[in-house]
């Protein structure tokens, strides 16, 4: 379900990332996170209720925090983008950390 839907805007996506970027001379790569939205009925068939463009990582509870922020660092992983490391070779913890009213304006991972 989720790969149709994306195989439907296939074409537009292509387009949006084929674009120059006229800030810059290299190629760049790009990355999008998607929210959907899927409904189970009784028998566990699945519906797509809406994708968000721009899913809210605005953390309400302690729960949602665990939830959003294990979802970025999930996606950072994916997407191949990994913790600075120190001069020593060490990660820089400081920089990285997340803090708990950060997630839904700039995470600091």
């Amino acid at each position: 379900m989720i790969i149709k839907s994306l195989v439907s805007v296939e074409s537009q996506m292509m387009c949006s990332i084929k674009k120059p970027n006229p800030n810059s001379s290299k190629p760049s790569n790009c990355f999008e996170l998607l929210g959907f939205d899927i409904l189970l009925d009784s028998d566990l068939k699945p519906w797509i209720l809406e994708v968000n463009l721009a899913p809210s990582l605005t953390a309400d509870s302690p729960l949602d925090f665990h939830i959003k922020s294990n979802l970025i660092v999930d996606f950072f992983n994916l997407a191949g983008i990994r913790r600075p490391l120190k001069r020593n070779g060490k990660p820089n913890l400081r920089q990285t950390k997340v803090k708990s009213n950060s997630v839904a304006h700039n995470a600091e991972i």
